[in-house]
């Protein structure tokens, strides 16, 4: 089951980080134009949270958690990954931060993906911890 997860980590991660990627490509062509004046505060996210995931991928099989926890890592991270590839786009075309939920529809939206990829950050962090901790246990009492 490990495995599985790993191999979940690095493709989604390098999903998240070819489209940091593109976003920056495009941008430096001058394919997304002017207005799209936010482009530098897209691809910094994606591609950090895509080294997260990756890394993650790393740092799993050190973790000891139960198989809940472990499916709940995986998935909190792939949550966060993928809202900020919605929120921080929709963010820069609207040249706003989506941090209160007012506003337009596509404002709403990033909002709601902003709030699932905090949720999904805070919740990996808390299952990282409990998983480091509890390894740590394990090779105290062996």
């Amino acid at each position: 089951m490990i495995g599985n997860h790993r191999e979940r980590l690095i493709f989604h991660g390098s999903i998240v980080i070819l489209a940091g990627l593109l976003i920056s490509l495009l941008a430096v062509v001058g394919l997304l134009g002017e207005e799209f004046r936010g482009w530098n505060t897209v691809h910094l996210p994606l591609i950090t949270i895509g080294i997260w995931m990756v890394a993650m991928a790393a740092v799993f099989p050190t973790l000891v958690l139960p198989r809940g926890d472990a499916s709940a890592l995986v998935w909190s991270l792939l949550i966060a990954g993928y809202g900020v590839m919605i929120a921080t786009p929709l963010e820069a075309i609207n040249g706003v931060r989506a941090i209160v939920p007012a506003g337009p529809v596509i404002h709403f939206v990033a909002f709601i993906a902003n709030v699932l990829v905090l949720g999904g950050i805070i919740l990996t962090v808390l299952l990282t911890l409990k998983g480091i901790r509890a390894a740590k246990k394990e090779r105290i009492s062996k």
